[in-house]
């Protein structure tokens, strides 16, 4: 049977270097997920269709012409 005071000791010691190690992982686990997000890969469809994309151009461009000016109003 293991004595509790060498058990604890030995837990204090994988506590002290596991916390660098999880960074470590961490860190280059980010490293791999960014690497393959930003490579440049054959092009993808927009999430959202074409024409929905269209009408909020479009929307915005209509509310941008026609809207009243906020700083005249706030002043």
């Amino acid at each position: 049977m293991v004595r509790a005071s060498r058990l604890r000791s030995w837990r204090n010691r994988i506590l002290l270097g596991k916390q660098e190690k999880v960074v470590r992982w961490h860190q280059a686990g980010l490293r791999l997920f960014w690497k393959r997000e930003s490579k440049a890969t054959k092009a993808r469809e927009p999430r959202v269709a074409a024409d929905t994309i269209d009408l909020i151009r479009r929307i915005a461009l209509e509310n941008r012409a026609g809207a009243p000016n906020e700083s005249a109003e706030n002043s």
